[in-house]
């Protein structure tokens, strides 16, 4: 959900505790409190993309599963102006 030739940046970091935290930054629509908080119940919100598509409200919560099965914790920050951050930290 990113407009055409938009931003969208990867870092990767390690914390004192030798954990590696993957952080993926996108520039596109914001999400709500309330929509991030429907992802992680399964429950997801659909909203339109940039170019006026609509996701099928799969994706992130297929990412939550693998995710939870490869022990690892995810954030979501979204702020306008900035976007959203998706930070994945490997226990």
């Amino acid at each position: 959900f990113s407009p055409v030739n938009g931003d969208i940046f990867i870092r990767t970091e390690l914390t004192n505790e030798n954990q590696v935290k993957i952080f993926v930054i996108d520039k596109g629509i914001v999400m709500s409190e309330e929509i991030i908080q429907s992802i992680f119940n399964k429950q997801p919100i659909l909203q339109e993309g940039t170019n006026g598509e609509v996701g099928t409200g799969i994706g992130l919560p297929t990412v939550i599963d693998y995710l939870e099965l490869l022990k690892t914790e995810l954030k979501i920050e979204s702020k306008i102006g900035k976007g959203t951050t998706f930070e994945i930290l490997f226990l």
